[in-house]
């Protein structure tokens, strides 16, 4: 059998495959790839049709397929963060998740903070979360005078809406009494550049790393407690290259 043409009819579908014309052989087979690239919203139909020396040539393919339109969105979680109570001249850090809830790549290209004392101390970066995928951000409070602080971290893309944002609030208040918590842990293992620590006021979740760089040793003071408070600590170890381990088991620290 002879094959002298092949079309696609309808708008986004193309075709592909074997080269035209050609020869088949009894018992022979070969393949045609048929795309679907829409441009707009709604159903589309086609057809591919197969012209032969056949006897039932043309032979027809029926095609359908529906456009659906690009959608942008995130979502934040949670939406809001309260630092309580920190020390003038202390810091607490939170984080929260942004995700990206449409069907179409979302650019991120950075997370900003407003409100004196907060900042953005990790996540802050531009980054392309695809459908379905998170990044975390963290957000540190920094008062440097006593009273009620209230604030927010915008992300800011290319989503629908854009900009969503997290409401911040805190209070700086005078210390009164200077805690400390002392963190030692065994060394690594494997050979390692040095340690992270990272922090919680929940059991089991929602760290945010409270040291800016690795250290170099095996014990941490964390001296940005409160009183009244329960911390959670964990330790993670970084190699030369930058690679980070999972996290250590949990310690905790109850502030009389």
């Amino acid at each position: 059998m002879t094959i002298s043409q092949a079309t696609v009819t309808g708008t986004g579908f193309s075709l592909s495959g074997l080269a035209i014309p050609t020869t088949l052989g009894p018992g022979q087979s070969g393949n045609f790839n048929v795309q679907f690239a829409p441009k707009a919203a709604g159903s589309v139909s086609g057809s591919v049709s197969i012209s032969s020396n056949a006897p039932n040539s043309p032979a027809t393919v029926a095609l359908s397929g529906t456009g659906v339109a690009a959608s942008y969105t995130i979502s934040v979680n949670p939406s809001s963060l309260s630092f309580g109570s920190v020390n003038n001249g202390s810091s607490a850090a939170q984080g929260f998740t942004v995700t990206n809830t449409g069907n179409s790549n979302v650019a991120i290209s950075g997370v900003t903070a407003t409100g004196a004392g907060y900042s953005i101390v990790s996540g802050a970066g531009a980054v392309t979360l695809s459908p379905n995928q998170s990044a975390s951000v963290s957000v540190q409070f920094a008062p440097s005078v006593a009273g009620t602080v209230g604030g927010s971290a915008t992300i800011l893309s290319n989503a629908t809406g854009s900009n969503s944002s997290v409401a911040l609030s805190g209070t700086g208040v005078a210390p009164s009494v200077q805690h400390s918590v002392a963190l030692n842990w065994g060394p690594s293992t494997t050979s390692v550049a040095g340690y992270y620590v990272y922090r919680s006021q929940v059991k089991g979740s929602s760290y945010a790393r409270i040291t800016a760089s690795p250290i170099g040793g095996v014990s941490y003071a964390d001296a940005s407690v409160q009183g009244g408070q329960t911390y959670y600590y964990v330790a993670t170890s970084v190699d030369a290259s930058g690679t980070e381990s999972v996290y250590s088991n949990e310690v905790s620290a109850v502030i009389p």
